[in-house]
């Protein structure tokens, strides 16, 4: 049985609405409500696109362990995760495990018709504001391997330097960090000073701004 579409997602309201709109443009849809019937379908059925819900029922870790064994199942289907609040962290744990989009679940349906088309097409699909999240992402995986890519150069930190470079995401001057961080200012300097040399930073500024692209410091207060 041919399906272009099998939309995995716990919420039924949803799921029928988002059913009859791609039925009414002559998609071929196919539904599960929890991560087991997912499975089951995904292999009897080989549909051409995965919909699925982050929040997916039924799987340890949710829709981001459900598509690790989606794609360990079905290498040849295109898998979209659908979120009501999109945001680059989770962004960057779905492309890292193979995801082919990332939709936020108020997306206009003819945008949404779109984005599946370019799934298709080979293309990873995003929303407008994580693009720039998405591109990133796409160039470092470019990078021949042993090229310094800004995670690597963070790699090199110490677990004090390191500790520092949060703070600086927070914008907070020495004297505060050292405080914090139960240190002389002295060797908050220091550990400034070596923060920047390893990251190839001009500024403290700088060195914030790529810690915050690659999810350093986002958590904390």
């Amino acid at each position: 049985m041919h399906t272009d579409v099998l939309l995995i997602d716990g919420n039924p309201i949803f799921q029928h609405g988002l059913q009859q709109l791609l039925q009414a443009h002559n998609w071929t849809v196919a539904t599960a409500h929890h991560s087991a019937a997912g499975l089951r379908l995904a292999a009897q059925l080989t549909p051409q696109i995965i919909l699925l819900d982050i929040n997916i029922s039924g799987s340890n870790g949710g829709g981001l362990a459900l598509l690790t064994q989606l794609l360990a199942q079905q290498v040849a289907t295109k898998i979209a995760l659908l979120d009501w609040y999109t945001n680059d962290r989770q962004l960057d744990r779905l492309l890292q495990a193979g995801a082919h989009g990332y939709l936020a679940r108020h997306i206009q349906p003819d945008e949404l018709l779109a984005a599946l088309k370019d799934i298709l097409r080979g293309k990873v699909v995003v929303p407008p504001e994580l693009a720039p999240r998405l591109n990133r992402f796409q160039q470092q995986q470019s990078e021949p391997p042993g090229q310094n890519t800004a995670a690597d150069l963070i790699a090199t930190l110490t677990p004090r330097e390191y500790e520092t470079l949060t703070y600086l995401t927070q914008g907070l001057n020495n004297k505060l960090i050292a405080r914090e961080m139960g240190l002389t200012e002295g060797t908050v300097k220091i550990h400034v000073k070596a923060i920047l040399s390893k990251l190839k930073a001009e500024t403290r500024i700088n060195a914030a701004v790529i810690a915050l692209e690659q999810g350093i410091g986002a958590d904390l207060a």
